[in-house]
């Protein structure tokens, strides 16, 4: 099962997101469940870089990736990040829905 944990701020800003595990949909190169999700969350990763000067920290290794936010956006990068992260944040939500069996969601209120 891939677990999806994603970190917000009791205002609802996301500061991180975490993907670890394997859906064991199907075979290795052919799991769907898995494709989707990593996709959604390579997506989002890439929309950070793209829509944020300071770039997320991440760690890449197989079955599982974590991006932070730095603390240091501007309100505007802000806004932007939020936009990104809850966009991913669905995504994964209806993956989630769709395959019960495979991925599991999982929000943490975090002081940050």
């Amino acid at each position: 099962m891939v677990k999806v944990k994603i970190l917000k701020t009791s205002t609802g800003d996301i500061v991180s997101f975490e993907v670890k595990g394997h859906s064991n949909f199907a075979e290795h190169g052919q799991d769907i469940v898995c494709s989707g999700i990593s996709a959604v969350a390579q997506t989002a990763v890439l929309g950070l870089n793209q829509f944020i000067n300071n770039p997320p920290k991440l760690k890449i290794e197989e079955g599982y990736l974590s991006c932070s936010l730095p603390g240091s956006l501007t309100l505007d990068e802000r806004g932007r990040a939020n936009i990104v992260l809850k966009t991913m944040a669905l995504g994964m939500e209806m993956i989630a829905q769709s395959y019960p069996q495979n991925i599991r969601l999982v929000w943490q209120i975090v002081d940050h």
